[in-house]
């Protein structure tokens, strides 16, 4: 395989992983909910990334992308129930 059929295939496989992933939030049990969910300031609830999925869906006027929600290993206290609707689907 020459250099530039490499980086060809490269470039795919970056592409393809893009639209595979889109917008990635992660939240993590030591989060905080003014964090802005990335890798390194994860959230601290899971409603709070239910809630920023909502919120883009409403201010973008729809999802364009798919959105993957990571949740970090620990223990996650909850307050009050989770609910999903299916404005969530």
């Amino acid at each position: 395989m020459s250099t530039r059929q490499k980086n060809i295939a490269v470039f795919i496989l970056m592409f393809w992983g893009c639209m595979v992933y889109g917008v990635e939030l992660y939240v993590a049990p030591d989060g905080n909910d003014g964090n802005p969910g990335t890798k390194e300031k994860p959230f601290a609830s899971i409603t709070r990334a239910r809630d920023a999925i909502r919120r883009q869906r409403t201010d973008d006027g729809g999802l364009k992308e798919p959105m993957t929600v990571y949740l970090r290993e620990g223990t996650y206290r909850l307050k009050e129930t989770v609910v999903f609707g299916l404005e969530d689907s």
